[in-house]
């Protein structure tokens, strides 16, 4: 029986940005983020975030 091995062939490189806000009497916070990937995996992920308290 022939199992299947893994391929560790292939290099990926990852990048990330992002920016945060708070409000001066930090009742809200904003930010977003990206993270790009390029070589093996190749794509954009991102996020936005908001919090506000009460």
């Amino acid at each position: 029986m022939n199992l299947k091995t893994s391929d560790m062939d292939g290099t990926t490189g990852v990048i990330s940005a992002g920016w945060n806000y708070a409000s001066p009497d930090n009742a809200y916070e904003m930010g977003f983020g990206l993270t790009g990937y390029a070589g093996a995996r190749k794509g954009v992920t991102g996020e936005v975030r908001a919090l506000w308290r009460f």
